[in-house]
């Protein structure tokens, strides 16, 4: 019977070998590499709460696998997109063997849809040492100063479908953040200067919130004086603004796309967390082609200069490219 199971196992028919499998347990009572194929052929078919408790089984009985088992059960949360159960599997798994590189490199991208860049930098580099010789060295080694300049909590959580998206409660502070890299749009009428000129830092900016006043400009001191943000937060948002500049510059570079400038707005967890908030697009960054200069963002309805659907949709066919 087993051998049937395995059978079907190698032959790639999940279905089959699932209940040969359940037969040989039935008959033969539990065995730790019986539940990991179980399990194994669950996720083949998209079972991934039953291939959880497949491999939860396996694990429990004595002399199996649990670095294995566990590993595989932490692929299986990831699948569900359940990140937080992925990580403490791995970790599990890495628990029974320490050198499992594999766990490393999964716990690494996980820690990383967590949010939590410090953890995955490390993950990445026990996996590195583990695995001198692997062929993903190049971009992992990307993925790490990538994750150097990261750190940038936000209210992203998941996304349910192209309509909608699942993020962390917040309250909005009453402060715009605008960052700029060139001199463009307000900033260039405010200072009587042409567009283009190419800041030797970036700059930032605070807007006051409030549709009725017209989001005026305002200092630290006024946001403190009105009692919208505290010193530390406002350290907080500067540095978070600046660090997000840094990564978005570099990832539209690739995209043969020039950051020119971008607003942001941050909010507080009920714990008091300052995170980034609402949303980075077209419509709230200024981008321009590298090369062309041509304006491929908001710009293009604000002044009437139409194409605005051809901008949009080059801008995600780049996006796109870039993720692939």
């Amino acid at each position: 019977l087993y051998d049937r199971a395995f059978a079907a196992y190698k032959n790639n028919n999940p279905e089959e070998a699932q209940g040969l499998f359940l037969q040989v347990l039935e008959q033969e009572g539990p065995d730790p590499s019986v539940y990991n194929y179980l399990g194994v052929t669950y996720y083949q078919t998209g079972d991934f709460e039953k291939s959880i408790g497949a491999f939860e089984k396996g694990s429990t009985i004595p002399f199996a696998n649990r670095a294995l088992l566990y590993f595989n059960a932490g692929n299986s949360a990831f699948a569900l997109n359940d990140f937080a159960r992925a990580e403490k599997f791995y970790t599990s798994s890495i628990a029974a063997d320490d050198a499992y590189a594999s766990a490393y490199l999964n716990r690494a991208n996980t820690r990383v849809k967590l949010e939590k860049f410090k953890d995955a930098f490390n993950d990445y580099d026990a996996y590195l040492k583990l695995e001198p010789e692997t062929e993903q060295k190049d971009s992992i080694e990307a993925m790490m100063k990538l994750l150097e300049t990261k750190g940038v909590p936000t209210h992203f959580v998941e996304e349910l479908s192209e309509r909608e998206t699942l993020v962390r409660r917040v309250k909005i502070v009453p402060l715009e953040v605008i960052i700029r890299n060139i001199s463009a749009g307000s900033f260039s009428k405010r200072y009587g200067v042409e567009e283009g000129i190419e800041f030797k830092r970036p700059t930032i900016e605070f807007s006051y919130k409030n549709d009725e006043l017209g989001d005026p400009l305002l200092n630290d001191d006024h946001a403190l004086a009105l009692e919208l943000a505290t010193e530390e937060e406002i350290a907080t948002i500067r540095k978070y603004a600046f660090k997000v500049n840094e990564v978005l510059k570099e990832f539209w570079a690739g995209c043969g796309v020039t950051l020119v400038d971008f607003k942001l707005e941050f909010g507080k967890t009920s714990d008091g967390k300052i995170i980034l908030a609402d949303e980075i697009s077209p419509d709230t960054c200024r981008l321009w082609d590298s090369k062309t200069k041509e304006k491929l963002d908001k710009d293009r309805f604000r002044r009437d200069m139409g194409g605005v659907e051809d901008a949009y949709a080059e801008i995600m066919r780049r996006l796109n490219n870039a993720l692939k």
